[in-house]
């Protein structure tokens, strides 16, 4: 939330990257609470002494996390997030090859689109929505309140992640295509 100041340095902004993309989650579990964690959910928060992924808002502890309180989901905001963070780097260094990178095996561009699908939405309206009994933080100031039904801030993220995505999509497209001159 704080790359657009200017005060996050191109090697920082790649750090997190990075980091943020090995520890997007790569297989579905269940937390001892009973929460889900889907593929492709990207964490709230690393721990700084270890660097191991808190999924859920409300913990430090990796046993813990994924309680009633905080929803049986991960915030939908995150996803989001990352999208926003790589469109911002490549925004600002121009390093398309960055997209590319294999972490863990999935290159970058292959993470964002998975992070992308991760919130559930309506199928003719594409809103971010919640269920009671499924239910996740719509963003994360608001990670104590229940708030179910269709989400606004969530779906105003994921309309900005779409263009974004889509931008860089095309930036990629235009590597592979050179553009043919006419004289």
């Amino acid at each position: 939330m704080s790359l657009e100041t200017g005060m996050v340095s191109v090697e920082e902004q790649r750090h997190m990257l990075k980091l943020t993309a090995a520890t997007q989650c790569d297989q579905t579990w269940i937390t001892k609470g009973g929460s889900m964690v889907p593929y492709g959910a990207i964490a709230d928060h690393i721990l700084v002494n270890n660097s191991m992924p808190v999924y859920f808002a409300g913990t430090y502890d990796l046993e813990e996390q994924g309680t009633f309180a905080f929803g049986r989901f991960p915030p939908y905001c995150d996803q989001f997030y990352f999208i926003k963070m790589a469109h911002h780097y490549v925004k600002t260094t121009a390093d398309l090859n960055m997209l590319k990178t294999e972490i863990n095996g999935i290159s970058l561009i292959s993470r964002l689109e998975t992070a992308f699908h991760v919130p559930p939405s309506n199928l003719e309206t594409h809103i971010v929505y919640n269920l009671e009994n499924y239910r996740a933080v719509d963003f994360g100031f608001r990670d104590a309140i229940h708030i179910t039904g269709d989400l606004l801030y969530p779906s105003l993220l994921k309309y900005e992640a779409a263009l974004e995505l889509s931008e860089l999509f095309k930036k990629m497209e235009m590597i592979r295509k050179p553009q043919s001159i006419k004289i």
